[in-house]
């Protein structure tokens, strides 16, 4: 019986050894300024970049960075200041997309 755990006790291994090395790549690249995925949030988009010379592998990739929609950051900082100054809470401008809206529509 002991011999059959030992697959799986080796598979367990490499699995904790790839997640450990995907982690520490993640942050790597977050670290220099690139972004892990996803879809941009309000007021960014994303922006592709070359990947860095030297790179091991897939060269049909890019990077991403995030950079300021112009039209929404305006947005996004008058809800950081409604936050910041007034105490407003951030489920408030959720709750009321309807004034999300009127204020992109303001600034644009």
């Amino acid at each position: 019986m002991a011999l059959g755990r030992l697959p799986t006790l080796g598979d367990e291994f490499e699995r904790n050894k790839l997640a450990r090395e995907t982690k520490r790549r993640m942050r790597e690249a977050t670290e220099q300024g690139y972004r892990m995925g996803g879809i941009a949030p309000y007021g960014y988009r994303r922006q592709l970049q070359a990947l860095p010379v030297g790179h091991g592998g897939d060269t049909d990739k890019s990077c991403v960075t995030l950079e300021p929609v112009p039209h929404q950051a305006a947005v996004v900082t008058e809800i950081f200041h409604l936050h910041a100054d007034k105490g407003w809470s951030p489920n408030l401008f959720g709750k009321s997309a309807g004034w999300l809206a009127g204020q992109a529509a303001t600034v644009s």
